[in-house]
């Protein structure tokens, strides 16, 4: 059995003037942030490695996720292949996961992350809010065959 938590970045501000990747979390999104992963850390089983988008608010966000889970540093990867706004590239890069991991943790960017949830989840998200993450089960062995899996959690910031 496979499974994937994904996770959108927090809430991150555009009034700054900084490049995109470069944007800051902002207190709104530490406090969702910091809300959700106390949660999950009480739900949900941690992942066995988590792959976080190279912008500053996705490493931003997935380090509280990596302190309430006791996440490995060596499990913690940054990616430039999850700073994906369509959801192309998660998808491929979903299928090129190393068999090793069996729950995995991904950190990106909408409208990405909802097409990927809304592409292999039987839930349909309207649109995944800022540090909202959604937990999809997957009846397979490996990564490459993934088809549609069975969504079991959508934890929503707003909601606990």
């Amino acid at each position: 059995m496979k499974e994937i938590y994904f996770l959108r970045h927090a809430n991150a501000p555009d009034t700054l003037r900084v490049e995109d990747v470069n944007r800051p979390i902002g207190v709104k999104g530490k406090i969702e942030a910091s809300r959700v992963a106390a949660y999950a850390k009480d739900h949900l089983q941690a992942p066995d490695v988590c792959y976080v988008s190279h912008a500053k608010r996705a490493q931003q966000t997935a380090g509280y996720f990596k302190e309430a889970w006791g996440i490995n540093k060596d499990n913690f990867l940054l990616t430039s292949e999850l700073y994906d706004f369509n959801g192309d590239k998660v998808r491929s890069f979903i299928y090129n996961l190393p068999e090793e991991w069996s729950r995995v943790l991904l950190v990106g960017h909408n409208f990405g992350i909802t097409e990927v949830v809304n592409y292999f989840g039987d839930k349909s998200v309207n649109a995944l809010p800022t540090s909202g993450l959604v937990h999809i089960t997957f009846e397979a062995d490996n990564w490459h065959g993934l088809r549609k899996g069975t969504t079991k959690d959508i934890i929503l910031p707003e909601a606990i």
